[in-house]
């Protein structure tokens, strides 16, 4: 192959990858990084404080607990304001989930659980700096629906989403006693209007005291492609192409 085939490969990679490039501004949107390995509930409301690096739980009423993976979310208890320790003696049992989602976390690991309850929900927050204004941000996050096995009866959810000014709700899910929903990939997109905004997720269900519960994970925060890089990807498609042609035309020659 030609020295100059080889260059406009490469520059028509160049502009792909430049195009494409998409670099996550949420800060531990798979939520790995916990300052505790066991799962715990987190934030304003509990001794642990705010364990997540990147994420706040600013509510003294929010009952948000960390997972670090399905296996111990559906088997041991969290460390909570319920059960301080973690016991399994009788009566403080419960504080884990009845069961997973048939379909498999797209994200894997650790995840977060954040309860629906009025009387017991509160912000999941982080701020999201670097923000260009009046450019478009695509957010995209994975969520599912769940119960504590203290509670049994049936349940709706939802996840209430602010970026800055900017709301949106995602659909309301039902779900049977006892059960588990998702996982539900959701995108959505909003313009920057500074260049610091506060991404927050709350969760909200029905009814109260059972309680509903959402689940939380993968969630990213990525630039929309420039038209004109768009534009510069086609033409050098183009540009190859024309290479190409010619190196035919000169071998059949």
């Amino acid at each position: 192959m030609k020295l100059k085939t080889i260059s406009a490969i490469a520059a028509v990679m160049a502009v792909s990858s430049s195009a494409h490039a998409a670099v996550n501004l949420v800060v531990n949107g798979g939520f790995e990084t916990s300052s505790q390995k066991f799962a715990h509930e987190f934030g304003a409301s509990w001794v642990y404080g705010q364990t997540l690096l990147g994420w706040t739980s600013p509510s003294v009423k929010a009952f948000n607990v960390w997972e670090p993976n399905g296996t111990v979310a559906t088997t041991i208890n969290a460390r909570d304001r319920f059960n301080p320790t973690g016991s399994t003696v009788t009566g403080a049992q419960g504080q884990y989930l009845w069961k997973l989602p048939p379909v498999p976390d797209p994200d894997g690991g650790a995840f977060v659980v954040l309860d629906g309850d009025t009387s017991a929900n509160g912000p999941l927050q982080q701020m999201i700096n670097g923000l260009k204004i009046g450019k478009v941000y695509t957010l995209s996050f994975d969520w599912a629906v769940a119960q504590y096995k203290s509670r049994v009866g049936a349940t709706t959810e939802k996840l209430k989403v602010d970026f800055g000014a900017d709301t949106f709700t995602t659909a309301i899910v039902s779900n049977p006693s006892k059960d588990a929903q998702g996982w539900f990939t959701v995108t959505h997109r909003f313009t920057a209007t500074s260049t610091s905004q506060l991404l927050s997720f709350l969760s909200i269900g029905t009814p109260l005291g059972l309680p509903p519960a959402a689940l939380l994970d993968g969630v990213s925060l990525t630039t929309v492609p420039e038209p004109t890089s768009w534009a510069m990807m086609i033409l050098g498609f183009f540009g190859l192409g024309a290479v190409l042609r010619r190196r035919r035309v000169a071998v059949t020659a």
